[in-house]
């Protein structure tokens, strides 16, 4: 049986310090992925080349795309938000009963 040879190619280099939680965004026809740490959302247009970063207050675990293009779920440290990428602010969310950020975080 042949053997699938399959090789990675850096889209653009990050410098995360924790990167994580890779997103396709059918609606942008972009991707998406995180820095927890670093606490930043990375977007990327695979076919022109452009990359937007948006800072966030807390760490992020992880993005996913909403019916509105220009927002996305994200999860945050303290809870489950958005953040609208027109101008980088994050929503209001929630938080689910029971979650201590001190000793979890949401995660992909």
């Amino acid at each position: 049986m042949p053997v699938a040879t399959y090789f990675a190619e850096m889209l653009v280099p990050l410098g995360a310090e924790l990167g994580e939680g890779p997103a396709w965004l059918p609606a942008r026809g972009r991707f998406a992925c995180v820095d927890i740490e670093g606490r930043r959302v990375h977007e990327f247009d695979t076919a022109g080349g452009a990359h937007r970063v948006w800072a966030l207050p807390d760490r992020v675990g992880l993005v996913a795309p909403t019916p509105d293009p220009d927002r996305l779920v994200v999860a945050l440290g303290a809870g489950i938000a958005s953040l609208d990428l027109r101008d980088g602010r994050v929503g209001p969310g929630l938080t689910p009963e029971g979650h201590n950020p001190a000793v979890a975080r949401f995660n992909d």
